[in-house]
């Protein structure tokens, strides 16, 4: 037998992939379905040369001795595939590079500290992820932007108290080289008070 690849070699971590196989006995003929093979494949799937993992969400008959496979890397890397067809390997390995899914605001972190204090300069570091918690690999999507702001309600050394909110928007100072999705913002806190720091993408 021989399986094929349906997708192309780098594709966004959460898109459901398949692959063909091609079934054929000892002289090369097609294999018909007089005897389905399904429960009899089996496809062995590396992380990053070294973990195991279950990935494949379902094996079907096509017709002609095809079965496709089709399963759904989450994690951002490398991953080698294998299909064995009655514990007997089919092929050679295929190797496909899954990138990072577009960021999201639920996943991505930041290094704030819990202390600000009114007047000095403070930095941010904001690690940008995708929904399945990967680190980006390209930076942020060319149609997306960043609001990072810092909400303060007044303290009452403030001298301010009861004058409401102030807001000090955070402005993007560097991102790291290749970004893998890392930025850093600062900030002048303005406001001695309770603080907040909001995200938004």
């Amino acid at each position: 037998g021989e399986a094929s690849e349906g997708q192309a070699e780098s594709v966004a971590a959460g898109e459901q992939l398949s692959l063909v196989l091609t079934t054929r006995d000892t002289g090369g003929n097609l294999l018909h379905e007089d005897v389905s093979l399904v429960d009899s494949i089996t496809v062995d799937i590396t992380y990053e040369g070294m973990t195991a993992v279950d990935i494949v969400d379902s094996t079907h008959p096509l017709g002609a001795g095809e079965y496709e496979i089709k399963y759904t890397p989450l994690l951002r890397g490398q991953y080698a595939i294998q299909v064995k067809v009655a514990g007997v390997t089919v092929g050679e390995v295929s190797h496909i590079m899954i990138e990072a899914a577009p960021q999201h605001v639920s996943t991505s972190s930041h290094n704030s500290s819990s202390l600000f204090f009114q007047g000095s300069t403070e930095y941010i570091a904001i690690q940008m992820r995708d929904v399945f918690g990967n680190t980006l690999g390209s930076g942020l999507s060319s149609d997306s932007t960043v609001h990072v702001v810092l909400t303060t309600i007044p303290h009452t050394c403030a001298g301010q108290e009861g004058t409401g909110t102030t807001t000090d928007d955070l402005v993007l100072v560097t991102q790291a080289p290749f970004t893998d999705g890392l930025y850093v913002y600062q900030v002048t806190p303005t406001m001695a008070g309770s603080a907040s720091l909001a995200l938004t993408i």
